[in-house]
């Protein structure tokens, strides 16, 4: 998938200072850890951020500390999206 940027004034889409920080969590989507709740129920823990690290390095991105924090604020809102209901 390819993410292009948008224009900063737009009032939706991504902007070119978040690109990288959603490109590395793009890649690193397949990596979450959920756990059963019981009744077929499963609930999102989080990445496993060993494998996150994997499929950063095979998909040749770098992080930087700044990126690292910005993925991670991805991480909980998708965490938070993924356990409603």
């Amino acid at each position: 998938m390819e993410i292009e940027p948008q224009d900063t004034a737009a009032s939706d889409g991504i902007w070119a200072e978040h690109l990288p920080a959603l490109r590395a969590f793009l890649a690193a989507g397949t990596q979450w850890r959920f756990i059963a709740m019981g009744e077929g129920r499963m609930r999102a823990v989080g990445l496993d951020y060993t494998g996150v690290e994997v499929a950063l390095n095979r998909a040749g991105i770098e992080t930087t500390p700044r990126i690292w924090r910005d993925m991670q604020a991805i991480e909980i809102a998708a965490r938070t999206a993924l356990n409603e209901g």
